[in-house]
């Protein structure tokens, strides 16, 4: 062995070893045994040279020395080899060898070990032997501030039989904690340590220089700028430094000239910065911005270096939170670690003063810290939103600049004046002509501190005023008198508003409209950018009250535009008033109607009601005192629950007769009219009736109503208007078949006796409802009903597909009368479905009971409703106090029953049974009950004494109470108490009787008992509105579809359930829409994809039902409860939105040509399509006006025009011939009409008619007519995208025209290289070709190995030959599917800048550098010491009992580099989404380094 050795690992002890002290490791018991054996050897000092021709023989022949043995060191200034076993074997001998270094000036040592080193019988090593180094030993370097792991596994020496050959060295490095990791949310990751990474081998450890990879870092405080180092090296030479390396002039005071060689750290050679979040250049499509620099520095002082960028983000790519702005200069300087300086320069677009106006601006930048802005605002810009054509900025205007989430939140503060010029004009949604009669001028306002933000509403504080000159403000040319003016918004509209007065008539005899107007634009987000845009002139409101004596008038109009809930339309309203004679009164009409539309689904509705002076005779002696009614169409009331849950935002649907309504698609016309009656008497018999009838937009009908309310013996009805109008509001208040308690409680209680009836048929449920009130309030109360306002009963009426029931009183509003405030009857009886509970007895019977609890019936009462009937009925007697001279007294008394049997279904039984409580479920209860309550006593009023004093107090009450059969219990309960002479002496007694079993109710539901719910969540969800068409239904579950769980009952069974999924469908109508399935890993989510999109403004259901099967014995059975499969089931009906008439762009999978492609290669292939991810088959029936195709269009030249194809969700054409080279093309789908003929009379034919005819000759009369009418059809745009043509026509020509710049070798680590085919680009890769991440979608490369030597010789024998033939052998650190066994895919494309697109208005062509990087060694390598690993590690466990000749060369041969030769590779041009291939171009890379 070469005395270099020991020389070797000295210098590289003695270069990471510094004056602190390294970190101690613990040993492991191989360390410990190796420092007992090198102690054995060292006091033996058995060291013997071994001869490497007989090194078998020698070790065979034990008896010239004993083991361990030292080969080498002492005399040669080499350490030993320390053989610590041997291992003879038929036909080599295997032996366990040891290297242990001393670090010169400690106690520490380096360890390394190797075993199983085959020895032949021929005397020498089989190959090369390999020591590697036994644990990872940690040093400090550059101070305390680096630590140094030299790694085991990548430091080792390697000796033969000639002795040393080479030192491999391999260290992690943790770089200063002053350096940083960047954590995805923006912070700094400050607890995990940079790391770096070299691999080298050494001849002279003193002048080390060795290329080093490092981890992306952040500079400590600086957030959001990232360093991405591409080369770098580490510098530990003590003759010299890195080649073209450059200190900061502040290292001149740190270093003098002689100690900057001496200089240790890592050199930048080049490395990428990449800048924050909020800095963004859109042509980077979400990437963050980043640019190159060169020479940089590490150290234990942190990191040093000057970044400079010039001209790095163009106005028309960068996006400042969606303004536009430019970076003309970028500026940051660090040294030591410490920000030296930071800033920004280039222009910002303020977006109200239009979109190319810039304001120059400057920067002070401090990463993570703040960025303080300056502009120049130019003095003379236009508001084009607000149409000011000239706007005066004061110097005072400033920008407001800060980050937040990642985006920059940008306020810019403008002071200054602006002038609304006459060429202002409305649009056609205020019904405003056309012209100069509705221009608006008004000159000369003040602004201060009018703030425009990049966050909405986007324009927001801000001051106006008239300046006070002369100049008036104009409207058309009638003058302006300005009330207000402000900052008004509309929907997603923005503007300015004004309250005015309008001079109408001029002269003195003039009177003024009141108006508000506003000037309106929108803030649109088309491109990413903002764009303030004018709208139109909205004049919202108009009002005018004119009262002329005879007549008055008062009205207004009020407009409304993207209401969330009345979308756009108009509202008027009018009361007017005639007085007819002297009389104070007069005929009194109010009228409103409502037009508009939401969704392009249009409604309206228009009402009156009128007054009358006197009674008008219909049929005598009924006559009418006024009306109300009127007509609508798509519009229904809101339901009650709306009403009463206060929801605002229906006021713009209130009508005259009171009634409020909201647009509804499914709605259509409907009719309604009341009318208020009286007789000739009018205190005889008054009321009001009221009808209306609805029908759906198919024509049918869908509601029919009547409501009617009686009077009799009742002063007349004052204020008609607004009594009908109260009245009707009441009409059609029930939701659901459950009637609204709200119903009748405005009804008029100061009549004698009224009624109440309401009818209502909804034919599209299937419901029939009615509901009667009678109302009893005579001779002041004498006889009153018993209910709230004198309510006597009610009747309910209900029949429905869910059930029916007639409910006359309940327990808790039952029917009666009370007498003279003295006697009070009630009584109720209910047969059908939903009945509520039954009632205890009346609270006095509790009271005289002593408070004892007699509510029998109340666990059953929590249990749903059921069906069955009920009845009861009683009588109570209350004098209420009396007095008599010094008497007082009070009696009461009272009697009753109540009887109920009631179905509670087979899922109901006793604790302690297993059926149904009573007779299948049917189960009866009752009660009867009476009590007495009586008090005399006597009131005092001395000197000395006063107050009530109770002679005799007593009271007395029984009750029986029963629930039958099975089980059966009955209970009574008699008992009193007495008081006499104030409790001189008193008492009370009670008795009870109980018989029977009371049941205690346990549920057979498992589930219910236990709270497990498996369906989560299902969306979209009910009656949810305005649907994404794109939307993907799904479906969530709290736990696994088919996976077992368990619940556990009241006994402490254990049951197993596991839950099927029956359906999950999605219906239009009766129909299933065509749909997927698709689960996620875990059988928790499953949705529905469907292969086009959603149906436009469509009631769509999504219903789903989970059943449950129960683990009985062994075998799987359906749960049931009440005999039914227990289920879980999703029945949610919703309403999707408009679909969009155009192709959305994200909803296209794969194009070609593709959007924004910036190389199409014309004649890569005339095949052309767009796969869509959803169809929108909808937009491809063009009917017979329209024919659809596809342009391919270039400025000043005419359009290229093709046929299109549809077929599930993919448009075929094929790309016509004519696209030139270098050229940026617009792609367009387009629906063309049939047509072009655009005369107004196109459909307009003549027509001849022999009118008369004789000798004198003939008289022809000509007429014209008509055939259909005439459509205004225009062209329609469904998908337009650009791309351009490549300066080749085919990918092929590019590579043969594009020069090799270089082929080159490059050591990554250890014995391996990556290979590298540089060409000089003349039009560099775009996006499709290699993206951000070094990915391509249309480039596939695959290795040629065939007549590889390299590979078929040192490689595909022992790793892939047979690989996949044993269990044990495997390669597990990489996916085999994505580059394949052998990785003959590993070969990628490099380039910087990449992932380049086509930018509207952008560059258009790169040239540059392109490298194909062959990157198969790295995994080869990889995959090579994986087997060896698996062939030793099956062998050791005796998998394998024999090794295969190929498998003892592969643990014993080290990995071959990959030498001289040729390495070639294909690269195939394939078409995106369908993988057709369209050419292929073969590649050689020459490797003239020798690497073995």
């Amino acid at each position: 062995m070469h005395r270099s050795l020991y020389r070797l690992l000295l210098l590289l002890l003695l270069c990471f070893y510094t004056l602190s002290t390294t970190a101690q490791v613990a040993e492991t018991p191989l360390e410990q045994h190796i420092r007992a054996v090198y102690k054995l050897l060292q006091e033996r000092r058995a060291n013997h040279k071994l001869q490497g021709q007989d090194l078998y023989d020698q070790l065979k022949d034990t008896a010239n020395f004993k083991l361990p043995v030292g080969i080498g060191g002492n005399d040669n200034g080499q350490p030993p080899v320390i053989i610590d076993s041997i291992r003879f074997l038929p036909d080599h001998a295997e032996v366990t060898a040891y290297l242990v270094v001393q670090l010169p000036g400690t106690d520490r040592e380096l360890m390394f070990a190797a075993s199983s080193i085959p020895i032949t019988r021929k005397g020498g090593l089989v190959g090369t032997a390999r020591l590697e180094l036994v644990n990872d030993q940690p040093l400090n370097l550059f101070g305390d501030s680096t630590a140094v792991i030299i790694q085991h596994g990548k430091t080792f020496a390697e000796f033969d039989c000639n002795g040393f050959k080479r030192l491999g060295i391999g260290a992690e490095i943790q770089l200063s904690p002053k350096l940083v990791k960047g954590n995805a949310d923006g912070t700094q990751n400050l607890d995990e340590r940079v790391k770096g990474y070299f691999e080298t081998q050494a001849s002279d450890l003193n002048d080390i220089i060795a290329t080093v990879n490092i981890e992306p870092f952040q500079i400590r405080g600086a957030k959001g700028v990232t360093f991405t180092v591409q080369d770098a090296v580490i510098d530990l030479s003590d003759y010299h430094n890195s080649a073209g390396m450059v200190f900061p002039a502040e290292y001149n005071k740190l270093y003098s000239t002689a100690d900057l060689p001496l200089w240790r750290g890592f050199c930048l050679r080049n490395f990428t910065v990449t800048l924050p979040d909020e800095i963004k250049d859109n042509k980077q499509k979400g990437q963050r911005k980043s640019f190159s620099v060169r020479n940089a520095l590490i150290d234990e002082r942190g990191f040093s270096g000057e970044l400079l960028a010039r001209n790095l983000i163009p106005l028309e790519s960068g996006d400042m939170g969606g303004w536009a702005f430019s970076i003309e200069e970028f500026r940051l300087g660090f040294v030591a670690n410490q920000f030296k300086y930071g800033s920004l320069a280039g222009g910002i677009n303020v977006p109200i003063t239009g979109d190319t106006t810039q304001f120059a601006y400057t920067a002070l930048f401090h990463p993570g810290v703040e960025y303080v802005f300056t502009i120049q605002p130019s003095k003379e810009v236009s508001f084009e939103i607000f149409q000011a054509a000239h706007v005066t900025l004061e110097k005072s205007s400033f920008l407001e600049v800060a980050v937040k989430n990642k985006a920059f939140q940008v306020a810019a503060n403008l002071t200054g004046t602006l002038s609304i010029g006459g060429s202002v004009k409305g649009d056609d949604s205020t019904g405003s002509a056309q012209g100069s009669s509705n221009n608006l001028a008004i000159p000369d306002i003040r602004f201060e501190q009018l703030v425009i933000s990049t966050q909405a509403p986007f324009i927001h504080s801000g001051t106006f005023s008239l300046s006070g000159n002369t100049n008036l403000p104009k409207l058309g040319g009638y003058t302006l008198s300005v009330d207000a003016i402000q900052f008004v918004k509309d929907g997603e509209e923005r503007g300015l508003g004004f309250d005015v007065h309008l001079n109408l008539m001029g002269g003195n005899s003039a009177f003024a409209a009141d108006a508000s107007l506003a000037i309106l634009g929108k803030v649109n987000n088309s491109d990413g950018r903002y764009h303030f845009r004018y709208s139109r002139i909205w004049l919202s409101r108009i009002a005018i009250d004119v009262d002329q004596g005879p007549f008055a008038l008062r009205g207004s109009l009020l407009f409304f535009n993207e209401n969330k809930i009345y979308g756009n339309g108009f509202r008027g309203d009018i009361d007017a008033r005639i007085r007819i004679g002297k009389s104070s009164g007069g005929i009194r009409v109010g009228v409103t109607a409502l037009f508009g539309s939401v969704n392009d689904s249009r409604y309206w509705y228009a009402d009156a009601l009128a007054e009358f002076p006197g009674a008008i005779p219909i049929l005598p002696p009924v006559m009418a005192k006024g009306f109300g009614g009127g007509l609508y169409y798509g519009v229904k009331q809101i339901s009650v629950k709306e009403m009463q849950a206060g929801t605002a935002g229906y006021e713009i649907g209130t009508t005259r007769t009171g009634v409020t309504y909201k647009p509804d698609p499914g709605a259509g016309l409907g009719i309604k009219a009341s009318m208020n009656f009286v007789l000739s008497n009018e205190k005889v018999l008054n009321g009001i009736v009221g009808f209306e009838m609805a029908f759906n937009r198919s024509g049918g009908v869908s509601r029919i109503t009547f409501r009617g309310q009686c009077n009799v013996l009742t002063a007349p009805i004052p204020n008609v208007l607004d009594k009908i109008k109260t009245k009707y509001a009441k009409v059609l208040e029930h939701v659901d078949g459950n009637v609204s308690q709200t119903l009748n409680d405005n009804t008029d209680a100061n009549g004698q006796i009224a009624v109440d009836l309401l009818v209502d048929a909804d034919f599209e449920n299937g419901t029939l409802y009615s509901d009667f009130k009678a109302y009893i309030n005579i001779a002041g109360g004498v006889i009153r009903g018993v209910g709230p306002n004198g309510l006597a009963g009610e009747g309910v009426m209900y029949a429905g597909p869910d059930g029916w029931y007639l409910h006359v009183g309940s327990p808790s509003n039952p029917i009666g009368i009370e007498l003279l405030g003295l006697a009070r009857s009630h009584a109720y009886f209910m047969v059908g479905k939903d009945l509520p509970g039954s009632p205890p007895p009346p609270p006095n019977v509790q009271d005289i009971l002593g408070g004892m609890n007699l509510d029998y019936m109340r666990d059953l009462n929590a249990l749903a409703k059921g069906n069955g009937f009920a009845f009861g009925a009683g009588l109570d007697f209350d004098t209420g106090d009396m007095t008599f001279l010094i008497f007082y007294a009070r009696l009461a008394a009272g009697i009753g029953f109540d009887i109920m049997l009631k179905n509670y279904g087979e899922g109901v039984h006793c604790e302690g049974g297993n059926g149904p409580i009573g007779i299948n479920g049917w189960y009866a209860n009752g009660q009867v009950y009476a009590y007495f309550q009586g008090k005399i006593g006597i009131k005092v009023n001395l000197f000395l004494i006063k107050g009530r004093f109770d002679i005799i107090d007593l009271g007395a009450a029984v009750v029986l109470q029963g629930k039958l059969p099975n089980p059966t219990w009955m209970r009574g309960v008699v008992g009193g108490h007495f008081s006499i002479l104030g409790g001189l002496v008193s008492g009370d007694c009670r008795f009870e009787v109980t018989l029977g079993k009371e049941c205690r109710i346990v549920g057979n539901n498992l589930f219910a008992e236990a709270g497990v719910q498996v369906i989560a969540d299902a969306t979209p969800h009910a009656d949810e509105g305005d649907v994404n068409v794109f939307n993907t239904p799904q479906l969530v579950f709290n736990m696994p579809i088919g996976k077992t769980f368990n619940i556990t009952d009241g006994d402490n069974k254990v049951h197993s359930f596991r839950a099927r999924m029956e359906y999950f469908n999605l219906r239009d109508g009766g129909t299933n829409i065509d749909a997927t399935q698709e689960w996620n890993a875990d059988n928790t989510t499953v949705v529905l994809n469907t292969p086009e999109v959603l149906p436009s403004q469509k009631k769509l259901r999504l219903t789903a039902r989970v059943t449950f099967e129960e683990n009985v014995n062994g075998s799987w059975s359906p749960y049931l409860i009440n005999n039914q499969p227990y289920a879980e089931a999703v029945d949610n009906e919703f309403a999707t939105g408009v679909a969009p008439d155009v192709i959305v762009p994200s909803n296209v999978a794969y194009a070609y040509p593709v959007q924004q492609q910036l190389n199409y290669y014309k004649d890569e292939s005339h095949q052309g399509y767009i796969i869509l991810k959803k169809g929108q088959g909808y937009l491809f029936n063009a009917g017979t006006d329209f024919k659809q195709i596809g342009r391919i269009a270039i400025d000043g030249a005419q359009p290229l025009e093709f046929d299109l194809q549809y077929n599930s969700g993919k448009i075929n054409f094929t790309v016509p011939d004519g696209i030139r080279n270098d050229k940026a093309y617009s792609l367009s789908l387009v629906n063309t009409p049939v047509t072009s003929n655009t005369a107004i009379d196109r459909n307009v034919s003549k027509q001849d008619t022999q009118v008369a005819s004789g000798d004198a000759g003939t008289v022809t009369l000509q007429t014209k007519k008509t055939t259909g009418g005439i459509n205004s059809l225009q062209e329609k745009v469904m998908y337009n995208y650009l791309f351009r043509s490549s300066r080749y026509s085919t990918f092929s020509e590019k590579i043969d025209h594009s020069p090799l710049y270089s082929m080159f070798t490059w050591p990554i680590r250890n014995a391996v290289y990556e290979f590298g085919y540089v060409i000089n680009n003349q039009e560099l890769f775009d996006e499709q070709e290699v993206d951000a991440s070094g990915n391509s979608k249309v480039l596939q490369f695959e290795a040629l190995l065939d007549d590889n030597v390299w590979y078929q010789q040192y490689i595909y024998p022992y790793v892939y030959a047979d690989y996949g033939t044993s269990p044990y052998i495997y390669i597990s650190w990489r996916n085999i599917a994505d580059i394949g066994a052998p990785p003959v895919k590993g070969i990628y494309l490099r380039q910087s800048p990449n992932a380049l697109q086509l930018q509207q208005g952008g560059q258009t062509a790169y040239n540059g550098l392109s490298g194909f990087i062959y990157n198969l060694p790295h995994y080869i390598e990889r995959d090579y010491v994986e087997t060896q690993s698996a062939i030793a590690n099956a062998y050791i466990h005796q998998w394998i009992p024999v090794l295969s000749d190929k498998q003892a060369h592969m643990i014993s041969t080290p990995f071959t580099p990959a030498g001289k030769g040729n390495y070639r590779f294909r690269i195939k041009y394939v078409l995106p989404g369908i993988n057709t291939v369209t050419s292929v171009k073969e590649l050689t890379i020459q490797n003239n380094v020798d690497n073995h």
